[in-house]
């Protein structure tokens, strides 16, 4: 049983240990543990949206309610062969982070799981902006080139009364 659990892994991406087989014995009851543990292993991933192209690719943070829609309707309107990426929140039965940094924390390191070197472009939407340029600190600080951050309805919330020289 392991045995073909373990070919089903590399067919489908469902991973199913042997202690999850004594820990969930019914079938309906171990295939949902095997839905539930694919599903966040998808959350922690970039959602490929337009896949391929041989230019830098476009990494498009979640909103501040953790909506990542708008992708799929933008990437409609965008011209040419760009890959583009939605990067989603954590999934709703996980803690949430505890700051800002967490969360571009997460972020980075799913665009580095996407794409490990060389260059990309960023955007975010409504409070995703905040977090897309918190997102670009991050890159930048690790040494990789963000050639832009594209921000999407974003106010400075807080910050207003920060001076534009001091945004760059």
């Amino acid at each position: 049983l392991t045995a073909r659990l373990a070919s089903a892994s590399s067919l489908y991406g469902v991973a199913v240990t042997l202690s999850d087989i004594f820990t969930a014995p019914v079938l309906h009851e171990l295939a949902a543990k095997a839905a539930l543990a694919a599903q966040q292993t998808r959350d922690a991933q970039a959602i490929p949206v337009r896949r391929g192209g041989d230019t830098v690719p476009l990494f498009f943070v979640p909103t501040g309610t953790g909506d990542y829609s708008h992708v799929f309707a933008l990437e409609r309107c965008m011209p040419g062969s760009r890959p583009i990426y939605a990067l989603p929140w954590k999934p709703m039965n996980e803690l949430p982070h505890r700051s800002i940094e967490a969360m571009a924390a997460r972020m980075s390191m799913m665009i580095k799981a996407a794409q490990p070197d060389g260059p990309v472009h960023l955007a975010g939407y409504s409070g995703g902006g905040i977090l897309a340029y918190a997102v670009a600190a991050q890159l930048l600080g690790e040494g990789r080139l963000v050639i832009s951050v594209n921000l999407l309805d974003t106010g400075l919330g807080e910050a207003n009364d920060v001076a534009p020289e001091e945004i760059d």
